[in-house]
């Protein structure tokens, strides 16, 4: 993602959607009912209530320029 000040961001979702003032990004994960006390919940799957989507990033509509999905993932560093 490039930002309107210029910077890049590199974010690994699930998935990505806009709002009327955000870009937004969720993961899939599985997460004991315990752990998701400590989520934001975007939902979970309907046979698998540990099955989640959290939300990991939001970015103001206005400081994006632009989103592409696709990248090199041999660029990605691993971590360790």
């Amino acid at each position: 993602m490039k930002l309107k000040n210029g910077s890049s961001v590199l974010l690994l979702a699930d998935t990505h959607s806009e709002t009327s003032t955000h870009h937004l990004f969720n993961v899939l994960a599985d997460a004991a009912e315990e752990e998701q006390k400590n989520l934001h919940l975007v939902g979970t799957t309907p046979t698998n209530t540990e099955r989640v989507l959290v939300s990991v990033a939001a970015f103001a509509l206005e400081d994006v320029e632009d989103v592409q999905s696709g990248e090199d993932w041999k660029e990605i560093p691993k971590s360790e």
